[in-house]
C-alpha cells in the first residue's frame, strides 16, 4: 500500500515537493518555537516546589511604577509575622562582585548577596560540601561563600578539596562552604553567593535602605493573592512605625518564574501564536493543492469504485499517502527544528532563564507529532472524504468535464482562510515593527557613540567609605583623561542602562507640606564628577555643571533634569530653588540643596520610559562612586588595555569590571523587540506568499477546467481584457472576504499584543489599513498574473484539447 501511495504521490512531483516544503518549514518552525516556550515558560524552575515560590516587592502606584526593595530588619520582621509562607529568603536587588586575589591575577567575580537560608528556601542541594545556611547570617560568624559549579570547574579545576579552603575576596578571607549544583545560576549572572552579614555588613541594621527582594515559599494551597493579604497587615505596621515619611505602600506578590521572564514571556507566547497561524496557512495551502489533485482524480476514483474497489480500500490508500507525506514532512521538520533550537540557544541573551536547557525532548516531539497528525488529517483526508461523498454514477456519466464547480466552494474557503490569516499576521508584524522603529527613534538623552563604561570595584577593607573612593577617582580620572585615544572621562554612581535597579530617592521641595512631599514621585539619584555631562553628551540647558569646587564642606548643590523641572516648577524657574532628601551618614542628610543647573533627560533604567533625574556632586555623596565613562576618539575597545594598566598602576589589587560600549548597551535594549519584529515579519511574508500561491492555484485550476469555455469566448470575439475581467470577478470576492475576515480577527485579537507594543495602539488604523492593503494587493496581483496567462490561450488549441 505504501508503494502504491508513493507512486501516486510521485506522479505529481511538483505538488508533492511543494506540499512537503510547506509542511516541513511550518512544522519545523512551530516545533522549534514550542521547544523554546516549553523550556523557558512552561517548564518549572529547577527548584523544589517551584510553583510555590513568589517574588515580593513593595509598590506605591500613586507615586511611581518602580518596585521597591526591603531592608534586612524589615525582611526579618515580615518573615516572623507571616502565616502564609513557610520560607522567606532575601537577595540583593542588584548584581555585585568581589575581587578575588591571591590566585593569579586579580579577577572580579560576579557575586550575589543573599540571606543564609536562600538555598534552603529555593530547595537547591549542594553538589559538594554545603550551601550557605541561616548560621551564616550571624554578624560575628566566619565569612563564608558558596561558589557556582561553573566557577568551580573553570577557575578551580573541579578540585574537590576546594571545600573548606580560604579565598581572599575584597581583601578578606572567606571559607568556601561548597559548590552549587551543575546548571544552577540564579540570578543568572551569579558565580558566588555570600550572606548579608558579610557581603554588606553596613546594611545589616539599616532599616532605611530598601535593597532586598524577598523570595517567599508559599504554604501548600496558598495563592499569591492570599499571601499578599497576609503580608499587608505587618507591612502596614512597619511603614507606620518606621517609614511614615515615605507614605503608605502596597505589595507586589507574583510567581518567581513570571518575574524572571519579564518581557520574554509575552514575546514567546506571541511568537508561538504567530507560528501556529503560519502552520494553519501552510495546512490550508497544502489542503488546497490536494483538493485540486483530488478533483483531477475524481473520475479515476469513480471508475475504481464502479469496478469493485471498496471505500475502505480508497481510504486506506489515502492514509498511506498521508503517512508518506507525514514521514517526509516530519523528518525534515524535526531536522529544521533541531537546527533552529541550536541557533537560538547560541544567539539568545544569557539572562533568559532556562534558555540553555531548551531542547527537542519527548514533550516537544509529542507536540510535533500531534500538530503534524492534525495537519496531515486536514490536508489529506479532507479531500479524500470529499471525493467519496460524490455520486459515482454522476461522475461516470459526466466524465472529467463536469468538475469545474466540484469542490470549488471548499477551495475558495481555503484560499480565503489563507488570506485572512496572512492579514492577521501582517497586522501583528506591522505593529511590532513600528514598536521597534519607535524604540530605535527614542532619544536616550546622551551620545552613546564612542563611550566606554566600566566599573572599578573597591573592597571595603581598602576603600572603607565614599571619601576613599573619591580619592581614588581624583587620582584616576586625570591619568585616563590623558591617555592616547581618550577625549574626556568622568565618574558616575550608576551609568545609564546599568540595570533596572537604581537609587530611587524621595525629595521634598522647599515650601511643600509634609503630606504633599509624601506624594512626590521618586527621583533617580545620580552622583557625578565634574565634566560628566560633557563626556556623556547630555545637554546643559541652563545654569552650570557640577564643578571642582562642589566638594564636601562646601554648599550643597544639585543639577536636575528637564522633566524634574516640569514636574516641580512648571514655570521653568528652577535655578536657585532648593530641595532636600535623605542622605544617611552624610553631613548633607536632609539639608537643602540649591539647584545650579538644568540638563536634558537621559535614559538610565530603560528606554521605554523617562524618570526624574537628580544629580549631585560625587564629592558630596556618601556612597562610593566607582563607575566611569570615557569618551574616545576612536573605537572604545582600543583603550581598555591602557585603562586596565592605569588601574593596576594605582592599585595592583584592583580589577576593572562591567566593561561595555554604551552604544552596544543601547542596542541590547532593543534586541528583543528587533527579534520579535524580524520573526513576525518573516512569518507574515511567508504567509502572504503562501496565500498568493493558494489563490493562484485555485484560479489556475478553475482556468484549466474552463479551458473550452475560454476558447469559445475568444473564438467568438472576446478580448483578453474581458477574459481577465471574468476570471478576476471570481477571485476578487475571495480576496475581499479574506481581507475583511483577517482585519476583523486582528481587531479582536490585537489587545493580546499590547504588552509588546510601544507608542502604537493595538488597533492602530494606519497599521491595520497598511497590512490589509498589502495582502489584498499581493493576492489580486497573483490572480491577475494567472488570469492574464489564461487570456493568452489559443482558441484552436483549447477546442482541440477539449
Amino acid at each position: 500500500m505504501l508503494r502504491i501511495a508513493l507512486r501516486n504521490l510521485t506522479r505529481s512531483p511538483g505538488m508533492f515537493a511543494c506540499a512537503v516544503a510547506c509542511l516541513a518549514a511550518a512544522l519545523g518552525t512551530a516545533t522549534a518555537v514550542f521547544a523554546i516556550v516549553n523550556g523557558v515558560v512552561l517548564r518549572p524552575l529547577p527548584f523544589q516546589h517551584a510553583d510555590r515560590l513568589v517574588a515580593i516587592w513593595g509598590v506605591n502606584p500613586s507615586r511611581d511604577t518602580v518596585k521597591r526593595g526591603f531592608s534586612w530588619p524589615d525582611t526579618i520582621d515580615l518573615a516572623r509575622a507571616t502565616s502564609s509562607l513557610d520560607g522567606v529568603a532575601a537577595m540583593a536587588n542588584a548584581p555585585s562582585g568581589m575581587t578575588l586575589t591571591g590566585r593569579g591575577d586579580p579577577a572580579q567575580i560576579p557575586m550575589w548577596v543573599v540571606s543564609g537560608n536562600f538555598f534552603e528556601v529555593l530547595g537547591v542541594p549542594p553538589a559538594l560540601g554545603r550551601t550557605l545556611t541561616a548560621a551564616d547570617d550571624i554578624p560575628n560568624s566566619q565569612p563564608s561563600v558558596t561558589i557556582s559549579h561553573a566557577l568551580w570547574s573553570q577557575r578551580f579545576g573541579s578540585d574537590p578539596a576546594i571545600v573548606g579552603q580560604s579565598l581572599t575576596l575584597d581583601g578578606r578571607p572567606f571559607i568556601v562552604t561548597g559548590v552549587a549544583p551543575r546548571g544552577f545560576a540564579y540570578p543568572p549572572v551569579a558565580q558566588m553567593w555570600v550572606s548579608i552579614a558579610h557581603g554588606v555588613p553596613e546594611y545589616v541594621d539599616n532599616r532605611g535602605a530598601g535593597w532586598l527582594e524577598i523570595i517567599g515559599r508559599m504554604k501548600a494551597g496558598v495563592t499569591p493573592d492570599a499571601a499578599r493579604a497576609d503580608l499587608a497587615i505587618p507591612l502596614a505596621d512597619l511603614w507606620k512605625r518606621y517609614h511614615s515619611s515615605r507614605g503608605p505602600e502596597g505589595l507586589s506578590v507574583e510567581s518567581l518564574q513570571r518575574e524572571l521572564l519579564g518581557d520574554t514571556r509575552p514575546a514567546l507566547w506571541a511568537l508561538l501564536a504567530a507560528v501556529l497561524v503560519l502552520l494553519a496557512v501552510a495546512c490550508a495551502n497544502v489542503g488546497g493543492l490536494l483538493l485540486v489533485r483530488s478533483a483531477a482524480r475524481a473520475h479515476d476514483l469513480a471508475v475504481r469504485l464502479a469496478l469493485g474497489a471498496t471505500r475502505r480500500h480508497v481510504v486506506a490508500e489515502a492514509l498511506a499517502e498521508s503517512t508518506v507525506l507525514l514521514a517526509v514532512s516530519s523528518l525534515l521538520g524535526v531536522m529544521l527544528a533541531l537546527g533552529l533550537v541550536r541557533a537560538v540557544r547560541s544567539a539568545a541573551p544569557g539572562d533568559v532563564p532556562g534558555i540553555e536547557n531548551v531542547s527537542v525532548d519527548w514533550i516537544v516531539l509529542a507536540f510535533a507529532v500531534t500538530v503534524t497528525g492534525v495537519s496531515i488529517a486536514l490536508c489529506v483526508l479532507a479531500p479524500v472524504l470529499q471525493s467519496l461523498s460524490r455520486d459515482v454514477l454522476a461522475l461516470l456519466q459526466q466524465g472529467g468535464r463536469s468538475l469545474a464547480g466540484d469542490g470549488s466552494r471548499t477551495r475558495r474557503a481555503l484560499a480565503g482562510t489563507e488570506i485572512a490569516l496572512a492579514v492577521l499576521l501582517l497586522v501583528a508584524a506591522t505593529l511590532v515593527t513600528r514598536t521597534f522603529l519607535n524604540l530605535r527613534a527614542v532619544d536616550v538623552g546622551f551620545n552613546a557613540e564612542r563611550i566606554l563604561a566600566f566599573d572599578v570595584p573597591q573592597p571595603t577593607s581598602r576603600y572603607p567609605d565614599a571619601r576613599a573612593s573619591q580619592e581614588f577617582a581624583d587620582r584616576f580620572l586625570p591619568r585616563i583623561s590623558t591617555l592616547p585615544g581618550v577625549e574626556r572621562a568622568a565618574s558616575v554612581l550608576l551609568r545609564p542602562l546599568w540595570g533596572v535597579a537604581g537609587m530611587d530617592w524621595p525629595v521634598t521641595i522647599e515650601g511643600q507640606a509634609p503630606t504633599d512631599a509624601a506624594q512626590n514621585p521618586l527621583t533617580n539619584l545620580e552622583a557625578v564628577s565634574p565634566g560628566y555631562f560633557d563626556t556623556m553628551g547630555i545637554p546643559l540647558l541652563e545654569g552650570r555643571d557640577i564643578g571642582d569646587g562642589d566638594r564636601e564642606g562646601r554648599a550643597a548643590v544639585a543639577v536636575v533634569s528637564q522633566s524634574f523641572v516640569r514636574r516641580f516648577w512648571p514655570d521653568g524657574q528652577a535655578i536657585g530653588r532648593r530641595l532636600r532628601f535623605p542622605l544617611p551618614g552624610s553631613p548633607y542628610d536632609r539639608q537643602w540643596f540649591t539647584v545650579v543647573g538644568i540638563v536634558g533627560d537621559a535614559k538610565y533604567r530603560e528606554i521605554r520610559g523617562s524618570r526624574l533625574d537628580l544629580y549631585i556632586s560625587s564629592a558630596q555623596c556618601p556612597y562610593p562612586v566607582h563607575q566611569f565613562v570615557v569618551r574616545t576618539s576612536g573605537p572604545p575597545e582600543s583603550v581598555v588595555a591602557s585603562v586596565r594598566a592605569e588601574v593596576r598602576d594605582l592599585d595592583s589589587a584592583l580589577a576593572i569590571d562591567d566593561v561595555v560600549v554604551l552604544s552596544d548597551a543601547v542596542e541590547s535594549e532593543i534586541a528583543n523587540p528587533r527579534l520579535v519584529a524580524l520573526t513576525f515579519n518573516g512569518f507574515a511574508i511567508t504567509a502572504s506568499a503562501l496565500a498568493a500561491l493558494g489563490l493562484g492555484t485555485l484560479i489556475a485550476w478553475q482556468v484549466r477546467l474552463r479551458t473550452r469555455e475560454i476558447g469559445v469566448r475568444l473564438a467568438l470575439g472576446a478580448t483578453s481584457r474581458q477574459v481577465i475581467g471574468t476570471i478576476m470577478s471570481e477571485s476578487v470576492p475571495v480576496v475581499a472576504a479574506g481581507v475583511v475576515a483577517g482585519l476583523a480577527a486582528a481587531l479582536l485579537l490585537g489587545r493580546f499584543l499590547d504588552a509588546l507594543l510601544f507608542e502604537v495602539a493595538p488597533h492602530d488604523p494606519m497599521s491595520v489599513a497598511a497590512a490589509g492593503s498589502a495582502v489584498a494587493a499581493i493576492a489580486v496581483l497573483s490572480s491577475y498574473v494567472t488570469a492574464r496567462r489564461a487570456a493568452r490561450i489559443d482558441p484552436l488549441v483549447a477546442l482541440r484539447d477539449e
